[in-house]
Formats: structure tokens, sequence, C-alpha cells
């Protein structure tokens, strides 16, 4: 029996280090490690299209890349461009809410499949962080978000507190879902190259300055263990700010802040010990899965992370060899350079759980889809 061929549709979102691995490395293992036929779709904002066009194309030729309407607001118009491309019968897999809004207005009439890829508590994140302040949608979000959860026939949820968070916000009770956290991009498979374990402990930061990072908290944190203990050195790998200037006016020789390219970071990061995750407890944090969690992991590093992230503080909590839950800005660490054994030890754990092709993750993935292979097709 041959399977249909998968459509994979995002709406709104450009290119970059995340879209490469939670949307193209998500196609190519449809296609490359289950045998599956998997096209990716791509609705990218009207005035970015030409450059977004060559960008997609150039990592996923047989990509259908298509411009938005002018003004997010009248988003779920591109279901006309979705109504002469999609056969009947089709599977689809849709990021995000909003995708996931326009697929299901052709639910019935194209008999679709649809699963929704859910990457966070969207209406939290509104109400927290205005992330669609100025769109038209403001006061649309959570009946998006709903229908989103209560009308796919099936969902993929970065954590079980994202789930906790539909049955909450949406009555959602039922089991057809599957929790996949956000996985390694490809570059982050290959073997690192580490070095022997020095005196200097090296702790690094990695992601941006957004709203939901406690950045604050996390320079103060880094300041109480570099007065306490001398042989510290803090490694930012981002665009610095006020609060990492002020850490590095007071430690000049012992901080440092680069930003460097998605495929350079596992190399700097091969050569640190601890990795920080500094989120404010929120719904937001709480339903959340940092990515570099197991980025850090795969490249041998401890992790220090505040309570309330995702499932992962409950992670550490029964695996304590992955790091430690950081309760208070002056708590007393015992930090040691991590030796080979260690590094392998916590990279392992991150392929088995955190790489696509690992066989748990491939069950998953194909779990999504596995009700639409009992639907007719004729």
């Amino acid at each position: 029996m041959i399977k249909s061929k998968i459509f994979y549709i995002t709406l709104n979102d450009c290119y970059n280090g995340v879209y490469q691995s939670q949307v193209i490395d998500v196609v190519n293992t449809y296609q490359k490690d289950l045998n599956r036929a998997c096209q990716l779709i791509a609705f990218v904002p009207f005035r970015l299209f030409f450059a977004q066009y060559k960008q997609i194309k150039k990592v996923q030729m047989d990509a259908i890349v298509l411009p938005m309407f002018p003004f997010l607001r009248y988003f779920s118009w591109c279901s006309f461009w979705l109504y002469l491309i999609l056969p009947k019968y089709s599977p689809v897999m849709c990021r995000g809410i909003l995708a996931t809004y326009t697929a299901l207005k052709l639910k019935k009439a194209k008999n679709l499949y649809v699963v929704y890829d859910g990457r966070a508590a969207v209406f939290a994140e509104q109400e927290e962080f205005g992330v669609y302040n100025h769109t038209g949608l403001e006061k649309c979000i959570k009946a998006i978000e709903q229908k989103a959860v209560q009308d796919s026939d099936y969902r993929l949820a970065v954590s079980e507190r994202l789930v906790a968070y539909w049955a909450e916000n949406y009555a959602y009770q039922g089991h057809k879902y599957q929790v996949i956290p956000c996985t390694l991009a490809w570059h982050f498979l290959q073997t690192p190259h580490w070095q022997d374990a020095e005196n200097v402990v090296k702790i690094a930061y990695l992601g941006s300055g957004s709203s939901w990072q406690d950045l604050q908290g996390v320079c103060d944190f880094l300041r109480f263990q570099m007065q306490e203990k001398s042989n510290i050195q803090a490694y930012f790998f981002c665009q610095t700010n006020d609060y990492i200037q002020k850490l590095q006016d007071e430690f000049a020789q012992r901080v440092f802040c680069q930003l460097v390219q998605p495929k350079q970071v596992p190399a700097f990061l091969s050569h640190c010990d601890y990795g920080l995750i500094f989120r404010d407890n929120n719904i937001s944090s709480q339903c959340a899965s940092p990515v570099k969690f197991a980025e850090y992991l795969a490249c041998g590093l401890k992790i220090l992370m505040k309570a309330e992230v995702g499932d992962f503080s409950n992670l550490i909590v029964e695996n304590l060899f992955l790091g430690e839950i950081i309760a208070k800005t002056e708590q007393n660490i015992d930090f040691s350079a991590r030796n080979f054994l260690e590094r392998e030890t916590l990279r392992k754990f991150a392929l088995d759980n955190f790489a696509k092709s690992s066989p748990v993750l491939l069950n998953k993935y194909q779990k999504l889809f596995s009700e639409h292979a009992d639907r007719p097709t004729t």
C-alpha cells in the first residue's frame, strides 16, 4: 500500500537556524528515515517573499514557497492557495496555530487529516509578552489556538506541560497526541572535539536577549559564583546587552561575549563545562521546550537551570547526572570541569532522547500519521 504524501505547512515563519531544525530537518526525517514522501509548503511574509524563496529553495528544492497576503490579520486567506495545491485526503502537518487554523478551514472540503504541531502555549505568550500586538489578531488568539487544539485529528506537543495547558484552557481530554521535545539540528550530531579537563570551569549561556530569557538572573547568578570561585569563566554566545556589559566590566578577563553562526555553536560549546537555562516562572516557560537543553548535553555540558522550565526540571531531578536545578542566586555549587567519560554520558543521553533519528522519536513521528493510514483514499 502506497502511503499518501505528507504536506508540512508553515505560515509567517522565516528561514533561520530554528526553521532548519524544526521544519526542514523534520521533512527530511520523513523522507529519509521513515521512507515517507513529505513536501514543505511555506507561506512567508509578502515583503520578504523573494529573499525567503531563495533561502528555502536552496535547502529544500521541492518546497512550495508562496507569499502571504499583506497584513497578518488576513493570514487565513492562504487557504485559497492550499485549496489549489492539496489533493483530497491529504495528511498535513501544520506548524503553529495560524497554519493549523488555515488548513482546518479546508478539512471538510478536502477531507484533510490535520496534525497540529504545537510549539508553545500561544495565548499565554500573548498575555505575557504581547507577541501578536499590533497585528489585528490580539483578541482572536485564544479562539484560534482553541480551534487548533480541539479540531485537529492529531497533535504534537513539545512538552507534557503543554498538553496540561490545553486541558486547563481548552478542556482537551483526548489521547491523540505525541510529546516530541525540541530536537537537535543535524550539525549537533557530528562528533565534537573535546579537550582535556582544565582547572578552569567554563560556564556557557547560549540564546538571545528575548523578554522570556532571564538574563538579569543569569548575570546575578554568575556574579555571585565568580566572586566566590576564582577559577570560573563565563561565555555568552549571544548579542551583548547592559547586564552582560556590566558583568564584563567587573570581571574583565573572565567574561566573554561573542555572537556565533548556528553551525559554529557546537564547536564553541564543546570547550565549556556547564550550560545555563534561566527563564522567568510563567506559563510560557512552564510549557516550553528550550532546544538549548539538548544542545548543551550533546556537546557534553551539564545543565544549570531554574525550576519550572517545561518537562526538563523533572528530567534533571530524575537524572541527577544531567545537572542541577538553581533555586537561588547564592546557591552553593560544587563546580568541576567535565572529563571525557562524563561528556560521553551526557552526549549519549542527548542523542538517545533528542535526535530525530533516534528509534524513540522516529516511532513518535510515525504515530502522528498512523491513523491516517486507515482512512479511505477514494
